[in-house]
């Protein structure tokens, strides 16, 4: 694997030909995207009695992570959050190290949490495909579990483990430079990790994206898209 790079201020990955996120504002793509997509503002002002789940498809630099904990952080009685994310090709501790200062979140990831996202890298460089629970002392009610290896083998562990969705956060990189992160197989295994009523929200739109969602029962409806893109898609289960 050709390691990511940055180009001004956003990172480029080689390997995919494409862009971890946007040139016009990574956190304020995220924000539009993912958090505003999933009506995330309304559904999680109040503490539930259970702790709120989001999935997410495709962790890379854990931006859409430190945005949804920058979002919670507003709230005066904010749910629990526990975050389920998978990577295929996690980035190196050093570059995922510079995320929060280079993206102004205002603080630095502590040793603990450094130590244990490198132990899961050296891990799973030995093999070891499934969970690792990094431990964010400094993100309080919020728990990131992070899945290294198949987005199959992720949604397959959350149907075993009995872990169901409110919300998802589909961000493979395009469709059309990495297929394998919009196959049926994974439309499938979303819908079999989702809770009632849960949303998803994405930055593609392209059309078998949306029919391949509509197919196990998301009602698709086109959005806006951020800075030069014209559209994206959220939905619903019915």
């Amino acid at each position: 694997m050709q390691e990511p790079k940055w180009e001004a201020d956003t990172l480029y990955s080689p390997q995919f030909g494409d862009l971890y996120f946007s040139k016009e504002g990574g956190k304020a793509e995220s924000r539009l995207v993912f958090w505003e997509g999933n009506d995330l503002d309304q559904r999680c002002q109040t503490r539930l009695d259970r702790p709120f789940k989001i999935g997410e498809l495709g962790f890379g630099t854990g931006l859409n992570f430190l945005v949804t904990w920058e979002e919670l952080r507003k709230k005066p009685n904010p749910p629990s959050l526990h975050f389920f994310t998978v990577e295929k090709f996690p980035l190196p501790l050093a570059l995922w190290q510079e995320i929060p200062e280079k993206m102004s979140f205002g603080f630095s990831w502590e040793k603990q949490t450094l130590d244990a996202y490198d132990w899961a890298l050296q891990s799973y460089q030995a093999g070891s495909t499934g969970f690792y629970k990094i431990t964010v002392p400094n993100l309080k009610n919020v728990h990131l579990h992070l899945f290294l290896g198949d987005v199959v083998l992720f949604l397959e562990a959350l149907v075993e483990k009995v872990e169901k969705m409110d919300a998802w956060y589909l961000d493979g990189f395009s469709p059309a430079k990495n297929p394998a992160m919009w196959e049926n197989t994974v439309f499938e295994g979303i819908r079999k990790s989702s809770a009632e009523n849960a949303s998803f929200a994405t930055f593609s739109s392209a059309g078998f994206v949306r029919r391949g969602l509509e197919s196990v029962g998301f009602q698709v409806e086109k959005k806006p898209g951020f800075g030069r893109k014209r559209e994206r898609i959220v939905g619903k289960l019915l």
